[in-house]
């Protein structure tokens, strides 16, 4: 099952949502390896690469979090910690033995856990910067 990205997830601001389609496209390119049978030969740079990108987007993310004053920044942040620690999990699980059940339980973990973060979490983001981009393009009636 490939996890789809959706346009109505993005964020409007263009690092963030490339960083998003590149997640999005790596956990589909680990399942459709692991569907050709060939999860074994991918699997260690796979995780390799989800756990050095996911530091960076989440550092980008946060960052942008407390430049726009986002009001939900820590608990978004702990959302992040958190997967950070599932992540290694993984990652220890995958080192431990390569079976395609723990390949195809890492691929499916992570990437619900991506579908419902961006498509919920990382939403209130966008919502905040099109609220704040509104009230820089209104004029309080005050001071008309």
């Amino acid at each position: 099952m490939a996890f789809v990205w959706k346009e109505e997830w993005a964020i409007g601001r263009e690092q963030i949502d490339s960083q998003h389609r590149e997640l999005f496209k790596t956990v589909n390119s680990l399942i459709d390896a692991c569907h050709a049978g060939k999860g074994f030969n991918v699997i260690d740079d796979t995780m390799n690469f989800l756990l050095n990108y996911t530091v960076k987007h989440f550092n980008d993310e946060e960052t942008l979090q407390r430049q726009i004053g986002f009001p939900g920044y820590r608990g978004h942040k702990k959302l992040h910690d958190d997967f950070k620690a599932q992540a290694m999990g993984l990652a220890a699980k995958v080192k431990a033995g390569h079976s395609n059940v723990v390949i195809m339980q890492v691929s499916q973990t992570i990437g619900e856990w991506l579908v419902n973060h961006v498509g919920k979490e990382d939403r209130k983001i966008g919502e905040h910067l099109k609220e704040r981009k509104k009230a820089i393009s209104e004029p309080d009636s005050s001071d008309l």
